[in-house]
């Protein structure tokens, strides 16, 4: 799934071109709709689990893509992966003018996978597992792509001196931690 924010349908095709002739398309449309439609929530069939993960990356390099073609090597069918462009108007924001802090990026990248639905939640780990490997790539995670909840999750999503400025909100604000069914920030 791609998707071109404009409504110049040329340059939505030019822009398309280069992904088109790296390998064998199974599929290709284009379809003009409404960006609330471009972020629907995906639902999994019955009896399906999904987990995710995703890192953002300063840049979408060699290394970015050898990483991608080694999650998909071996042709597993329950890995999904995609890159979503940041930067504009989002990287213009000051680091510490919210806590997604995250703002020097040109991409996010998640990967994911799909199983039965009686697999355990540690299989499923162990199965994305191979998507760590980004991690070592990239600068931190987008909490509206991780599906984990495990504790290196909330560093990833914050680096240091927001973690520690949060904490301080949290401190200050909640300090019983009655709010924290998140990805709990400890006062």
């Amino acid at each position: 799934l791609v998707c071109y924010a404009g409504a110049d349908a040329e340059a939505a095709a030019a822009a398309f071109a280069p992904l088109l002739s790296l390998r064998t398309v199974r599929m290709s449309q284009i379809d003009e709709k409404p960006y609330s439609d471009v972020l629907e929530e995906p639902h999994p069939p019955a009896g399906v689990r999904s987990m995710a993960s995703s890192t953002l990356v300063e840049r979408v390099d060699d290394r970015v893509v050898d990483a991608v073609d080694r999650y998909y090597a071996g042709g597993t069918t329950e890995r999904m992966m995609f890159v979503r462009q940041l930067g504009g108007a989002a990287n213009r924001v000051a680091a510490d003018a919210t806590a997604f802090a995250h703002r020097n990026v040109e991409a996010l990248v998640l990967g994911g996978l799909f199983a039965p639905e009686d697999t355990s939640d540690d299989e499923l780990l162990a199965r994305l597992q191979p998507f760590e490997e980004f991690h070592d790539l990239g600068v931190g995670s987008y909490p509206g792509f991780v599906a984990t909840n495990l504790p290196e999750d909330v560093e990833r999503i914050y680096p240091p001196a927001t973690l520690a400025r949060l904490r301080e909100v949290k401190r200050a604000n909640d300090p019983g931690n009655v709010f924290r069914n998140n990805f709990n920030i400890v006062p």
